[in-house]
């Protein structure tokens, strides 16, 4: 009798037991299917796009390439072209060929470099190339590589305009002239940019000396040391400095005023930033050739979609070039 009891209760726990299973198994598969509904519901949020276009920089803090990308990301978007800021979700110090290469590794439709003069990446270029993966260089050129376009400023429209304001700033060629280049520059874009300034000062009888200093301008840190030591040494300041990369021109304008330097050294910058636009305005800074960052954004992702489409694209997309001073300032100001 006893053993019937007993029987009875386990069978009875046996039953709770499966009925516990049951209650819980269904419980968790309900919990699937809401998920999974939430998964479907979030998904068709989500743009689906027909090309991936791979955008990349060695100095995603720079104003003009943030600019440039920004153009590039919202006219391939309107058109489902996902443009991707290669080295912004990437944790570590890789270098531009370790991007440029991890970028053709994935595969996209295309590839966007901007502005960078590393001899090494030639090869990768040549090797996205190879591969069927069509690479348009903008802000600074690869031209010896293969790459299909370069969309950017003219050189020797931007040496005319710097020789324009040297002209007008500097009222004596005893006066000491230093023009700081961004290292990503390439040799032949800065060849025709001095060429350019110092043929057209000599056309005008001025025998300017221009002294030129590169500076790694992919580090904040070094822009700021190379600025400040420029700055603080009164004997060795020279009289003009023309900034040919934003953050150098940011920097000196704020190191001079940090410094309470204003108008002992007159400076020529680069680019249209806020920063820029009112350094101009408070009459910091004497005036800036900046070129369109969004033209060269749009058409960086049109050069790379007509390749594509036809298999031919021009050779250089010119952009324009335009200096700002104190008589057009208010123009760019919001």
């Amino acid at each position: 009798m006893e053993d019937k009891k007993n029987i009875s209760k386990k069978m009875i726990l046996y039953a709770l037991i499966s009925c516990a299973l049951c209650a819980m198994l269904i419980a968790v598969f309900h919990e699937l299917n809401v998920i999974h509904e939430i998964r479907n519901e979030d998904n068709k949020d989500i743009p689906v796009y027909k090309a991936k276009y791979a955008f990349v920089s060695s100095d995603d803090e720079d104003e003009l390439v943030k600019a440039v990308y920004d153009a590039a990301f919202n006219y391939g978007a309107q058109r489902d072209i996902y443009v991707e800021d290669f080295g912004a979700l990437r944790t570590g110090n890789y270098s531009i060929e370790e991007l440029l290469q991890m970028a053709v590794y994935s595969a996209p439709d295309g590839i966007i470099l901007c502005g960078d003069n590393d001899e090494e990446i030639n090869d990768v270029i040549n090797q996205a190339v190879d591969k069927g993966i069509p690479v348009v260089t903008c802000v600074s050129d690869r031209e010896q590589s293969k790459r299909q376009c370069y969309v950017g400023s003219n050189y020797y429209t931007m040496g005319m305009e710097y020789a324009k304001a040297l002209e007008e700033l500097v009222d004596s060629d005893d006066d000491t002239c230093l023009l700081m280049v961004p290292e990503t520059l390439s040799t032949v874009s800065r060849n025709t940019l001095i060429t350019t300034i110092m043929g057209e000062l000599a056309s005008k009888n001025r025998n300017i000396v221009l002294d030129v200093q590169p500076v790694d301008t992919s580090d904040n840190f070094v822009v700021e040391e190379k600025v400040r030591d420029l700055i603080l040494d009164s004997n060795a300041s020279p009289d003009v400095v023309i900034c040919l990369n934003p953050n150098i021109t940011s920097t000196m304008y704020r190191m001079l005023v940090d410094y309470n330097r204003v108008g002992d050294i007159s400076v020529i910058g680069y680019y249209n930033s806020e920063s820029i636009l009112k350094g101009i305005y408070k009459k910091v800074i004497y005036s800036s050739v900046t070129v369109d960052a969004v033209a060269i954004g749009e058409n960086s992702v049109k050069a790379v979609s007509e390749y594509i489409d036809t298999g031919f694209v021009s050779d250089y997309i010119p952009v324009d070039v335009e200096r700002i001073d104190g008589d057009n300032v208010e123009k760019y100001l919001n």
